[in-house]
């Protein structure tokens, strides 16, 4: 083993070097890559491990190989999916790390992959990238690994045997970057290229057209969902460009069995997929007052995310639901809601719900209290039809009713019907003193009258005079002597 000790333009970091044993000839085999196409792989080294490169001490630090604009011309556009590199030794925590970058020059880079792989020991790692990219020929293209050393007799990083392309196969950075500046092991007396390789190929994809029937019909499908090679398509995208390879894909389509399989791509290719129909079934819902025992009508049920709403029988029904476990919820004013799910198989199935409901005050009012009594207060369930009274104590009369008078049939009316809302109701009756009307005929020979009693300050009073034979209706007059109408039948407003 030969130790080199260097000093760095940045500070006393210090590399060392062990000499291996020659090893064979890096020949890429990856299945990634070999069933796709036909590649190249970019690299500096002559793919013979003979040399391995660590610090004497722990630190960060990465090794490099710089690609050129005119390196590139012959790979514009070709895309990178995979990279490899020799590991000789451990790191410190077992997870070096992976760097592209892109640009302009080689201190003006933009990173394009960073990517953690585990240590592999005396060895050639050969790694999918989770994120291939397309080459720029116009830009420079640097691959490097980032490497946590153990430090002094660890080498994680192989190189060959001669640096037969300086500047470009045995970049090193003290560090990393953009934090720290590029070197060059040549520099220091140690010569080799990185065993660094980045596998790439063409950029002509091949085109795969799906086309997507119903099983039984045979009639086409226009909306099916197509994920291929992991990634999902938008609904109806038939047309997918992908380069040569083995690949799985999905077929989905709401209200079909879902359609898996792999094809083999190797040229412009179109895959027929038949879909099968799933069996639907009825969902019906019958909602009861738990209280009442009265179908609830205009009751929201919610099913799979969509609403439907309780006919007078309470009754909603959910048609062509297909097989699966769905949730459902089912609401009402004046009910507290009720939460469930069903397994919906081969059979329809009906779901019968009792709601429970929530009781509102209904609470009544005489005014003023000695003017009468009032009837039917108490506590309700929503749509409850109830009857209400307004009695009037003797020298009293009846008048209206006042507050939440839009729930009620009539307001005018001392028996009415309040239908409950889902809210408390307050209601108050109104009473008048009342008043004596007396009518009579002068002479009374000469024809008879109608409408006296007992009326309310304000009351129009219908009254009516109807003349004898042989008499003929003059007036009506007050006992003051004042005429009141000429008319025989007219609307008299009585005073207090």
């Amino acid at each position: 083993m030969i130790l080199l000790f260097l000093f760095s333009t940045h500070g006393f970091s210090q590399f060392q070097v062990e000499k291996t044993e020659s090893r064979a000839v890096h020949t890429p085999s990856s299945v990634f890559l070999t069933d796709k196409k036909e590649g190249d792989w970019l690299r500096w080294d002559d793919g013979i491990n003979a040399t391995a490169v660590g610090l004497t001490g722990p630190g960060w630090w990465t090794g490099a190989i710089h690609f050129a604009p005119e390196d590139l011309s012959i790979f514009d556009g070709h895309v990178v999916g995979e990279v490899s590199v020799y590991q000789q030794d451990p790191t410190m925590d077992g997870e070096p790390i992976i760097k592209i970058w892109q640009g302009p020059d080689i201190n003006n880079l933009t990173e394009v992959v960073s990517q953690k792989f585990e240590d592999k020991l005396n060895d050639w790692h050969e790694i999918e990238l989770e994120d291939p990219f397309s080459i720029d020929a116009s830009q420079w293209l640097v691959f490097g690994v980032e490497w946590n050393d153990v430090g002094d007799g660890f080498f994680p990083h192989g190189g060959d045997a001669d640096n037969d392309h300086p500047y470009k196969g045995d970049a090193v950075i003290l560090g990393t970057y953009p934090a720290d500046p590029w070197e060059y092991l040549h520099y220091y007396g140690i010569s080799l290229d990185w065993n660094m390789v980045l596998y790439t190929w063409g950029c002509t994809p091949y085109t795969v057209t799906f086309e997507v029937t119903d099983a039984n019909t045979g009639d086409d499908i226009d909306d099916a969902v197509i994920t291929f090679d992991g990634i999902t398509y938008e609904p109806g995208e038939y047309v997918i460009e992908s380069y040569a390879g083995i690949y799985y894909y999905l077929v989905e389509r709401e209200g079909y069995e879902t359609y898996e399989d792999e094809v083999e791509v190797f040229d412009n290719i179109i895959v027929e997929v038949e879909l099968m129909p799933l069996e639907c079934v009825p969902v019906t819902f019958t909602v009861f007052c738990d209280h009442t025992g009265d179908p609830v009508a205009g009751a929201n049920v919610n099913f799979d995310g969509e609403d439907y709403t309780t006919n007078v029988n309470g009754v909603a029904v959910v048609d062509g639901v297909l097989p699966g476990l769905y949730e459902y919820e089912i609401t009402r004013d004046g009910y507290e809601p009720c939460y469930g799910d069903v397994e919906v198989e081969e059979d329809p199935i009906e779901i019968d719900i009792n709601l429970i409901p929530i009781f509102y005050d209904l609470t009544l009012h005489a005014e003023p209290g000695d003017g009468g009594v009032v009837d039917g207060a108490g506590e309700y369930v929503v749509d409850q039809e109830v009857e209400i009274t307004a009695e009037a104590n003797e020298g009293w009369y009846f008048i209206e009713w006042t507050g939440d008078i839009e729930h009620i049939t009539d307001p005018a009316s001392a028996e009415t019907i309040v239908t409950m809302p889902a809210a408390d109701v307050d209601l108050t009756a109104h009473f008048v003193p009342t008043y004596t009307l007396t009518l009579a005929a002068n002479p009374e020979e000469g024809g008879e009258v109608e409408g006296e009693g007992d009326y309310a300050e304000g009351k129009e009073v219908h009254v009516i005079a109807t003349p004898a034979e042989n008499w003929m209706f003059v007036n009506w007059t007050d006992e003051a002597g004042e005429v009141k109408s000429d008319e025989a039948e007219f609307h008299y407003t009585m005073p207090a």
